[in-house]
């Protein structure tokens, strides 16, 4: 196996790591936003004084 050969190897079996991460990494980040989400109308509802107002 020539020396261009093999460097073509690490750099590809690198990428795919690289992607492989990156699509771990955006599956988790949905989950994360979708609690803070969920959390921030919970916590206006319970300001008393905006109960009675509506936009």
């Amino acid at each position: 196996m020539s020396p261009i050969e093999l460097f073509g190897w690490i750099l590809s079996l690198l990428l795919m790591v690289g992607f492989i991460g990156s699509l771990i990494f955006i599956s988790r980040k949905p989950t994360l936003l979708s609690k803070s989400e969920y959390t921030a109308p919970q916590k206006n509802n319970q300001n008393p004084e905006r109960k009675g107002k509506q936009y």
